[in-house]
């Protein structure tokens, strides 16, 4: 018949609207706020420069990529990683609370880290109508975006399958958000590398931001980010110089897809492949040339041209050993070869095999006098000597042998 009462102090955190947690990546979608003024200002400038703005045989899609990547640069965006809420570290506790900036912070920082950069770009082309997703690999995230078409016309206009991401019928192309410096190209190959890597492992991770959205509404921030456009003249010089660089780029996919198909041609597989790879060496594709190199060398051991190109994939990559080897075996079975002499010479004046660099120059100069003559010889204490760099940069420069 007695009354009795408790009570228990219980605390409750409210936390403000850029938080979340990584128990579902999908969240992320909430903060791609493709109708944010900001946003739209920006992604509308990159649109109606495109416009008309060269390159229009190029699928519009990844015109509008290129034009948004090389804007952001322009713009002066920087990629910082996160020392307080890192994403390596977050993303794999589903516990931590974890702080994500709207596209709008973003623009007006003028920072961020990778998950900051990919909601924006996903923002930026979703205001252009363009489908978008983000990949996750372990420790990492970054961006993918449709091309609109079909996987046949994709194929067709000569897209290189391994770059792309094939979903259904969606082609994804998947880049890195991240690296904003050195050309919307070279975030591609590196997002493609992402991807292949990764997903071959079983550890990428695909998330479309139309599936996000269902779940996860966007909401939006208040206020307005003060957003002043890059100049129109830089930008519509970098768009074209990008456009220029992925041309080059298709027409090597398309000597890659020649010869590719040129089986029993031309001499013989190992001149196939050594050619094939020296097409990606031309290309800076290193990994790739080298796996067409040793395809060569598979097919016939004493294939000099393709025993002295990866000479030279791993004298650029600074393996001096290895270098070294693949020249020597070139070497021997073509002494008199003027290229071989060449990168023997400097790469035994790295190792200070002084004696020997001399003694191979000295036949260079008998064998090819305009090649010796980029490099100069001064005698300082007896049989010493050191090379002298030629005007036009030789001493790092490396001649693909086809």
């Amino acid at each position: 018949g007695k009354e009795y009462s408790s009570s228990i102090n219980k605390k409750i955190i409210f936390y403000g609207r850029n938080a979340t947690r990584w128990d579902d990546t999908r969240k992320a979608g909430a903060f791609v706020t493709a109708d944010d003024p900001a946003v739209l200002k920006f992604s509308g400038n990159i649109a109606s420069l495109i416009k008309g703005g060269g390159g229009e045989f190029i699928n519009e899609n990844l015109r509008m990529a290129i034009g948004l990547h090389e804007a952001l640069y322009l713009y002066g965006m920087g990629y910082v990683i996160d020392s307080k809420t890192p994403y390596k570290e977050y993303s794999g506790n589903d516990e931590i609370v974890d702080y994500l900036k709207f596209p709008g912070q973003t623009l007006e920082d003028r920072t961020g880290d990778c998950v900051d950069l990919s909601i924006l770009t996903c923002a930026l082309l979703e205001a252009a109508g363009i489908e978008t997703a983000l990949i996750t690999v372990p420790g990492h995230i970054f961006t993918a975006f449709s091309l609109g078409i079909t996987p046949d016309k994709a194929r067709k206009e000569l897209f290189y399958e391994d770059d792309l991401i094939f979903k259904g019928v969606k082609v994804w192309v998947p880049f890195e958000s991240s690296m904003i410096k050195g050309g919307f190209l070279k975030a591609w190959q590196r997002g493609a590398s992402l991807w292949r890597e990764s997903n071959a492992e079983g550890a990428a991770e695909f998330y479309p931001t139309h599936e996000s959205w269902l779940l996860y509404e966007p909401v939006s921030l208040p206020g307005f980010a003060d957003v002043k456009f890059p100049s129109r003249e830089r930008l519509k010089k970098a768009y074209l110089e990008e456009i220029a660089r992925f041309i080059e780029y298709r027409d090597l996919n398309l000597k890659t897809i020649k010869l590719k198909t040129d089986k029993g041609k031309n001499g013989g597989s190992s001149v196939r492949l050594n050619k094939l790879g020296v097409s990606y060496a031309k290309q800076k594709l290193l990994g790739r040339a080298e796996t067409e190199f040793k395809k060569a060398v598979l097919e016939n051991e004493n294939y000099v041209l393709s025993l002295m190109n990866l000479g030279n994939i791993y004298y650029l990559q600074k393996k001096t050993e290895r270098a070294i080897s693949y020249y020597n075996r070139a070497f021997r079975l073509k002494p008199d070869n003027s290229n071989v002499l060449l990168f023997l010479i400097r790469l035994n004046y790295k190792m200070e095999n002084y004696s020997i660099s001399k003694k191979l120059y000295d036949k260079l100069k008998i064998l090819d006098p305009d090649l010796a003559a980029h490099f100069s010889y001064h005698d300082l204490v007896s049989d010493e000597f050191r090379i002298v760099e030629g005007t036009d940069g030789i001493k790092e420069a490396v001649i693909w042998a086809e």
